[in-house]
């Protein structure tokens, strides 16, 4: 029998994991952002970094377009 939650977390690390990869350059020292813009982005992969742990399921089907409005800022 295939555990949902354990599929359910797997996917969001996985998904974590690649949003961490993709804002790696963000906070080098010598990324063109400010350095305000920088600790924003800090913060928000330390919120990233404490998945899943922050998040809650709900019991409902997580797919990409889910995770996404749940874990990233909005506009």
């Amino acid at each position: 029998m295939i555990n949902l939650e354990i599929l359910k977390l797997e996917s969001l690390r996985n998904f974590r994991n690649q949003l961490l990869k993709d804002s790696d350059w963000i906070v080098l020292p010598d990324s063109p952002v400010s350095p305000d813009k920088r600790q924003e982005w800090i913060v928000y992969r330390q919120y990233l970094r404490d998945l899943p742990e922050n998040f809650d399921f709900s019991g409902q089907i997580w797919t990409d377009e889910i995770m996404r409005s749940r874990i990233l800022p909005s506009p």
